[in-house]
């Protein structure tokens, strides 16, 4: 994919989800250690990455 940017790893436990924003439907989770291509980091404290092909949303905090 053109758009990814880079990779974030997830430092703990992450849901992944739908939309930028807690209430997002979830999507799935990703583990400790697991990565995912990163397409934007945003500035509201939310990573937009691609997970199973689909673009998705982990919040910032949780991934490095």
């Amino acid at each position: 994919n053109s758009d990814v940017i880079g990779t974030v790893t997830a430092t703990t436990t992450v849901n992944v989800r739908r939309s930028a924003s807690q209430d997002g439907t979830k999507l799935g989770v990703v583990y400790e250690g697991e990565t995912l291509d990163l397409l934007e980091k945003r500035s509201d404290g939310w990573c937009k990455v691609l997970y199973d092909g689909r673009t998705a949303y982990v919040k910032t905090e949780f991934v490095e």
